[in-house]
């Protein structure tokens, strides 16, 4: 039967990883406005500098983990808030991801998130499979590594099996932003903000279609819950 726009609602999270409140968060905002304008799109902002996340030691617990089995803790020598943000990101059909340039690459703290992601890679593989993921950088000169760093950030989703959208024609491999070390309020870039809208619009079109897809011709995913 074919559907309606309305018929799929998805949610869209956007995740800025800047340590301080600036350009990141707000080009991470605009773009899920401009998410929530497609019809059925609900979405959320995470500024990941609230939470608390501990590095991965790399101690090999979630290797010994029993795939499919509900656990309390993902990372058993951690009780930070990792845990429920792996149990919060799993709720959304689309993710956009934003970073300023730290040396052409994202910031630590996000870099931090995306590595302990581990755990439902080990107990729950599929889990990602059809969902969607775009990037946004924002670097103080003009040429200063935001593809590098959008690259990283697509690098995450495809490790994980989130498909990748670049955004709309021009935008390859996602929102490259010049931000001038400028403030939101003195912040100009148009062409920017033009790709970061871009990236909105085509995260949200795009997790409607995969999510209407597997609704006609269904989805081999595990039927684990988490």
């Amino acid at each position: 039967m074919p559907y309606k726009p309305n018929d799929v609602q998805v949610k869209i999270l956007g995740v800025s990883g800047s340590p301080r409140k600036g350009v990141t968060d707000y080009l991470t905002q605009m773009a899920l406005e401009e998410a929530a304008k497609v019809p059925g799109v609900t979405t959320e902002f995470l500024p990941l500098r609230t939470k608390h996340i501990e590095h991965c030691i790399q101690c090999e617990s979630c290797l010994k983990l029993t795939p499919g089995e509900k656990y309390e803790h993902y990372c058993r020598p951690f009780h930070d808030d990792m845990d429920e943000l792996m149990k919060y990101w799993l709720e959304f059909d689309g993710y956009i991801v934003a970073s300023p340039v730290y040396d052409m690459n994202v910031t630590p703290m996000l870099n931090i998130f995306f590595n302990r992601f581990r755990p439902l890679w080990r107990c729950y593989r599929g889990i990602h499979q059809n969902k969607v993921g775009g990037s946004i950088s924002i670097g103080g000169p003009r040429h200063g590594g935001q593809e590098t760093t959008v690259a990283m950030i697509n690098n995450f989703f495809l490790a994980n099996e989130i498909v990748v959208t670049g955004g709309p024609a021009g935008n390859y491999c996602g929102a490259c932003v010049w931000s001038k070390d400028k403030l939101p309020k003195d912040f100009d870039d148009p062409i920017g903000v033009e790709k970061v809208l871009g990236v909105g619009r085509r995260v949200a079109e795009v997790a409607k279609i995969m999510k209407a897809g597997r609704d006609v011709v269904g989805d081999a995913r595990p039927e684990w819950e988490i």
